[in-house]
């Protein structure tokens, strides 16, 4: 059975399709059904049809050889940022203490909330380390999620500048996370391949 979709006299490419049946009711099309289509192309015959098949497309030019290294140092990176993170969770405002290494007041009113919310951010950056680990997966196809996770740390250290301008710096190691966090996803933005 051929059905002519298009009346024209061009050249027309026939393809075959499987049977098709509805339970509990009679046979629509009891044998394979050939559907015409029309073509500009010469005439193929039915051994010369091929299924389609989805073109395999370019890769970004992300991962070419100066940032073939960048899924391994965004997985290392936040391999870290997720230790931290758990770290500051677990531990609380004694994480603070070695940092500036004298004691932390505890037992005053704001006490309990720095350490209540120190443990909450620090499961806030676990979670964010474990969102750079998944964009490096997959590092061409998740630009935006990646800008994002940049964006966000570099708004960290933004925060950092604010704090040191307004009440210092009180450990040297405050200044140098200030730097990695503001440079670090800024270097990737513009020194990266991103086309």
């Amino acid at each position: 059975m051929i059905i002519n979709l298009i009346s024209s006299p061009t050249a027309f490419t026939t393809c075959s399709f499987p049977s098709l049946y509805i339970p509990n009711t009679q046979q629509l099309f009891p044998e394979p059904t050939n559907f015409a289509f029309q073509t500009n192309n010469n005439s193929l015959k039915n051994d010369q049809i091929r299924p389609l098949q989805r073109q395999p497309t370019k890769p970004h030019n992300l991962l070419t050889q100066n940032m073939a290294a960048l899924p391994i140092l965004l997985k290392l990176g936040s391999a870290f940022i997720m230790g931290l993170g758990t770290t500051n969770l677990l531990f609380g405002v004694s994480m603070l203490e070695g940092l500036a290494k004298a004691p932390f007041p505890i037992k005053s009113a704001v006490g309990p909330v720095a350490d209540s919310q120190l443990r909450f951010l620090g499961g806030i950056e676990a979670g964010w380390g474990a969102m750079v680990w998944w964009a490096s997966n997959d590092v061409s196809t998740r630009q935006v999620p990646l800008a994002i996770l940049g964006g966000t740390m570099v708004y960290g250290g933004i925060g950092r500048a604010i704090s040191g301008a307004q009440h210092g710096y009180s450990s040297v190691q405050i200044p140098i996370f200030m730097a990695i966090e503001v440079g670090v996803p800024l270097a990737f933005w513009l020194f990266g391949d991103w086309r």
